[in-house]
């Protein structure tokens, strides 16, 4: 049970960094100053502490404190939020700006896993079964 809430953690961190590291290639990242460009310093500062807040609970949960699940559901709730947002936000920049590339639909596709990821993570998390 714990395993697989560890490697669905995994995945879903890996997918949010994927999110961000794309999006930093989208028009996204031509909507105004603050945001981060591909490859660019803030970029990875933003995988980074993506991964620190993945990571940091996770090991938490691996070495026996069961209350950091709760820390890590709060956490695929946000990126759930932050990635159903960037679909329609992502697919409305690249319109208006005229620049609807392929990258605008991997940003999109990425996106939908992330939320999959994320919901099939409650799923391992919370319903357990019980053996009878």
């Amino acid at each position: 049970m714990k395993k697989r809430v560890v490697i669905t953690t995994l995945l879903s961190a890996i997918l949010f960094c994927a999110m961000m590291t794309l999006s930093s290639a989208s028009p996204l990242a031509d909507s105004g100053p603050n945001t981060n460009t591909f490859n660019s310093l803030g970029m990875w500062l933003a995988v980074i502490m993506i991964l620190m807040f993945y990571m940091i609970p996770l090991i938490m949960y691996m070495i026996g404190v069961d209350a950091m699940k709760y820390v890590l559901a709060v956490f695929c709730g946000v990126g759930i939020l932050i990635n159903l947002a960037l679909i329609p936000i992502n697919l409305l920049i690249g319109e208006v700006s005229g620049q609807i590339a392929p990258i605008t639909f991997a940003v999109v596709a990425i996106c939908t896993v992330t939320c999959v990821v994320n919901i099939i993570w409650y799923r391992i998390a919370f319903c357990h079964r019980t053996a009878t």
